[in-house]
């Protein structure tokens, strides 16, 4: 895995149990892997759920964004778009 993510595969295709596949499993499941005090994780994860519809996650990491790093524009368009979806 790449320091920057770019490897990352962001594809909403759920796995055989329905789950997402790809960057979500890696963030969720590598602890190792990345610092989750970084926003860089947070936003990677963030727009992950995004992506994969499931938009409570989405709002909860850019909500958990926007403390470490106010006023991240990204962050704000995450909310927007998942709080768009949720009504």
């Amino acid at each position: 895995m790449n320091g920057d993510y770019s490897d990352l595969d962001y594809s909403p295709v759920p796995d055989e149990r329905g789950r997402p596949a790809g960057v979500i499993a890696v963030l969720t499941q590598d602890p190792a892997a990345l610092d989750r005090t970084k926003s860089g994780y947070r936003m990677h994860l963030a727009r992950a759920y995004r992506y994969a519809g499931r938009n409570r996650e989405a709002i909860h990491e850019a909500l958990r964004i926007r403390d470490l790093v106010p006023g991240l524009e990204e962050a704000g368009n995450i909310l927007m778009g998942a709080y768009e979806l949720l009504g």
